[in-house]
């Protein structure tokens, strides 16, 4: 199977499918998770047998749907591949969200091949939205079509950011860029999941949205969704894609520009 063979469109569906009967287990299991279920893979990183039973359904769900495409996935469940055609896979994106009881969390699956996003499908559990998109096939909410509205002006928008649990960053220099966002902007907010994060940028509900190190699973579908929407994505001010960065950066059109201007200033040429 090639990508040019892969029906795109057919195959999100299938995905789409997949996340609502994934993301019913997950809602199911909110109030059963306890203290004991819970362990961390680095400080502030917490997994729970949650994230990892859902990725081993998503993982055996995506086997039927495209047999020939590896995986490349959070909680390492299966074996992983980094290269050529695989399905990019967070099964939980908002951990510490769930845990904590948070209404903000979410499934990320997506089909790339080397570092082309073929499907993105996001699912943000709580509400019930899903947000997906193909390449060449636009971006969806629910099955209703995103796109950006034609301008959008700074001090018009919100803007989506988080922060590194690793804490390997200048704490200053993040904190002096939220102040510029806070005096030309409506404000900032921090959702605690990046998937959920890329997909407001692509319905329009923020700007713009950034943060560093971050991983494949964090990004890939979201990035997709972004995209497909007419949004700008990119792994940050050097213009490389999401998935091969620590940094991604996704804003309406109108605002990537300044967004980058002001995140080099205040956060790579303060390094």
């Amino acid at each position: 199977m090639t990508v040019k063979t892969l029906a795109l469109d057919t195959i999100t569906q299938q995905v789409v499918l997949l996340t609502a009967e994934v993301g019913a287990f997950m809602k199911g299991e909110i109030n059963k998770v306890s203290i004991q279920d819970i362990s961390a893979k680095e400080k502030n990183s917490l997994v729970s047998y949650v994230d990892q039973q859902c990725e081993q359904m998503l993982v055996s769900g995506l086997k039927k749907i495209c047999p020939d495409a590896g995986f490349l996935t959070e909680e390492g469940t299966t074996a992983q591949i980094t290269h050529g055609l695989r399905w990019i896979i967070d099964p939980l994106d908002g951990t510490t969200n769930y845990l904590h009881k948070l209404p903000i969390y979410a499934i990320s699956v997506a089909l790339y091949m080397e570092e082309e996003g073929l499907i993105g499908v996001v699912r943000e559990v709580a509400h019930d939205e899903c947000f997906s998109a193909w390449k060449g096939g636009g971006a969806y909410l629910n099955e209703v079509p995103l796109s950006q509205v034609p301008e959008l002006q700074l001090q018009d928008t919100l803007v989506g950011t988080g922060f590194p649990y690793n804490k390997a960053y200048d704490q200053d220099a993040y904190l002096n860029l939220m102040g510029y966002w806070l005096n030309h902007t409506r404000g900032i907010r921090r959702m605690g999941s990046a998937a959920v994060d890329l997909c407001f940028v692509a319905a329009g509900r923020f700007g713009l949205y950034y943060e560093c190190h971050l991983n494949p699973w964090d990004v890939a579908a979201g990035a997709i969704i972004v995209r497909e929407s007419g949004a700008k994505v990119t792994g940050g001010p050097d213009g490389g894609e999401p998935v091969s960065s620590d940094f991604i950066l996704a804003a309406h059109p109108a605002l990537y520009e300044v967004a980058s201007k002001q995140i080099v200033h205040f956060l790579f040429d303060a390094q």
